[in-house]
């Protein structure tokens, strides 16, 4: 299931709740108006949260790049470094590109 169908099941699970609690006081048209309202905020916060994930994953990266080329940190920690770098460049790349 895609993210954009699970969401769209979700919104309508909501509007079908929502129908439910005012006794089915809303037009076919109503509710698809609100599923559709539903659908794109829900869409809209995670979108917002990937790319805040993605920017602490840059973030993480970088630090880790910079922890890499610190010629006063010992050997194991650069060792260390470039690893965990590269793990954050790939999930930033990971969420970045998720649908």
């Amino acid at each position: 299931m895609s993210v954009t169908s699970f969401l769209s099941d979700l919104a309508q699970a909501a509007v079908d709740d929502f129908k439910k609690r005012r006794g089915g006081d809303l037009t076919i048209a109503m509710a698809a108006d609100l599923a559709s309202i539903i659908e794109v905020a829900i869409l809209t916060a995670v979108r917002d949260e990937r790319r805040a994930c993605v920017a602490a994953c840059a973030r993480r990266a970088e630090l880790w790049e910079k922890t890499a080329d610190k010629p006063d940190a010992s050997a194991l920690i650069r060792a260390e470094a470039r690893p965990r770098a590269a793990e954050a460049h790939y999930l930033r790349d990971l969420l970045a590109t998720r649908r």
